[in-house]
């Protein structure tokens, strides 16, 4: 159902990075957590972007934290494969709740994905958390926090979670705009690119080359849209600090678009993989 107003001015809002990487100490906490009594024999690199990585023997473990405070882990986890997306998400909740504290009650799990590699299975989570009653989401589809199983282990884990900063919100005069309204401003760009889209999806590039493209109609962009969201878009630019805005994401067919929702321009799309 497509919402037609939002009544309520949605503010942005200043966030951090919970993990500040301009501590060294703080990271060192943070990544002795995946390395328990073996940290004391862990290789530590500081690159010259900032990035620190934090290394035991020969690759079986690796921790990394940017500059901004993004953390992954990656880990040897053998031919281990999974037969039950339960028992990986058990796996995958215990081992964020015994190394960072999260529990389930922190974070909402948005993606389910089935990971192949030979014969080997596995599957990958993401999970993501709220603000202010909004679900935030990372540029070009990528979840707060998202975790790779196999069998019972963790092979890669990943973390870039903000907080809200002790500074005022802002809220825009003119409100939230609604969907209906972008749908409206931007709709004869969205209608060729439908069409350009199908047109690339059902024919080959030497049949499509030279040949014109058959209209489309407004009624057929308006039942393409599957989904409307307002969430928080969270674009991972080069600061720890940030001003994250209320975002409109209207998903049409295989393609996502972003609209800032108090300012009705386009601040990013990405394709829906197959």
């Amino acid at each position: 159902m497509l919402p037609l107003t939002h009544q309520h001015n949605q503010p942005r809002v200043f966030v951090e990075t919970e993990l500040d990487a301009a501590s060294e100490d703080l990271m060192n906490q943070r990544a002795g957590r995946f390395f328990d009594e073996h940290f004391d024999f862990v290789k530590t690199i500081q690159e010259t972007g900032g990035t620190r990585i934090y290394m035991y023997g020969y690759g079986q473990q690796e921790v990394r934290i940017n500059n901004l405070g993004r953390l992954e882990y990656a880990a040897e986890t053998g031919s281990q494969s999974s037969n039950s997306v339960t028992r990986s998400l058990e796996a995958a909740l215990l081992f964020m709740a015994e190394h960072e504290g999260l529990g389930s009650n922190d974070l909402v799990l948005r993606e389910v994905e089935l990971l192949k590699e030979g014969d080997l299975r596995g599957y990958s989570f993401g999970f993501g958390y709220d603000l202010q009653g909004v679900p935030v989401l990372l540029s070009q589809g990528d979840h707060p926090v998202e975790i790779e199983v196999f069998g019972t282990s963790i092979r890669r884990y990943r973390t870039f979670q903000r907080q809200s900063m002790n500074l005022p919100e802002i809220l825009p005069e003119e409100g939230i705009r609604s969907p209906h309204r972008l749908i409206e401003d931007h709709f004869n760009a969205l209608l060729e690119d439908l069409q350009r889209q199908r047109q690339a999806r059902d024919e080959a590039p030497e049949e499509a080359e030279g040949q014109q493209m058959e209209a489309l109609e407004g009624e057929e962009l308006l039942e393409a849209i599957q989904d409307i969201q307002l969430v928080y878009l969270d674009r991972k630019e080069t600061h720890r600090r940030q001003l994250l805005v209320p975002v409109w994401q209207i998903t049409i067919e295989k393609k996502i678009y972003q609209f800032d929702a108090h300012e009705g321009i386009l601040l990013e799309t990405q394709p829906i993989s197959p």
